[in-house]
């Protein structure tokens, strides 16, 4: 089912979400169930640059969520990740609960979104069109920025040197001819210093 989403980056997702100010949008943003966590803090950033209100809430269950839901006006990024058809299903009958000025976007996973689909059909007319997920090229380049984080973590226990004494070393040219050396700095990108 989740092959019917339309992919959106997430910097395109906060123009969407600044010029629906004022409006009762809703809107659903599928991702890896590891990464939303991270998808809901990078969202965040986006929106921070703008002059939107935004709130984001990890609600734990649809009835905590409409528990704790309060007047606020503005962006609400609520990472449903965990939500269940029970969750779902208890939104798509007391979904006027979720009526608020300013757009929702529940993060979910493809699992979550398929049970969304088949439980909520009234929360699913509100979505209509507005169910997103990440373009390949995003999640990947995020996966590649990790990979890159986690290596220089292991270069660093593995030399007991931290990113910039291996940039002080090579300017003075004392650094060891390692190729892990020659990784880091790449890593780094400082491969300009490999070839002084």
């Amino acid at each position: 089912m989740t092959s019917s989403l339309r992919e959106l980056s997430l910097p395109e997702l906060a123009l969407r979400l600044d010029a629906s100010q004022g409006d009762a949008a809703y809107l659903v943003y599928v991702v890896p169930p590891d990464e939303l966590a991270d998808v809901a803090a990078e969202l965040l950033a986006e929106l921070n640059g703008t002059e939107i209100p935004t709130i984001s809430i990890e609600s734990t269950s649809a009835a905590r969520l409409l528990h704790e839901l309060s007047g606020f006006e503005g962006t609400l990024v609520l990472n449903a990740g965990g939500y269940r058809a029970s969750d779902w299903s208890l939104l798509d009958r007391r979904r006027s609960d979720l009526q608020r000025v300013g757009p929702t976007v529940f993060l979910t996973t493809e699992e979550s979104f398929d049970e969304l689909m088949q439980v909520a059909p009234n929360l699913a007319s509100w979505l209509g069109g507005n169910a997103f997920t990440r373009p390949p090229s995003e999640l990947q380049a995020t996966q590649i920025s990790n990979d890159r984080d986690e290596r220089r973590a292991a270069l660093r226990v593995w030399s007991g040197m931290s990113d910039a004494d291996v940039i002080r070393r090579a300017e003075a040219h004392t650094l060891p001819l390692d190729p892990e050396y020659a990784e880091w700095l790449v890593l780094l990108g400082r491969g300009d210093l490999l070839d002084e």
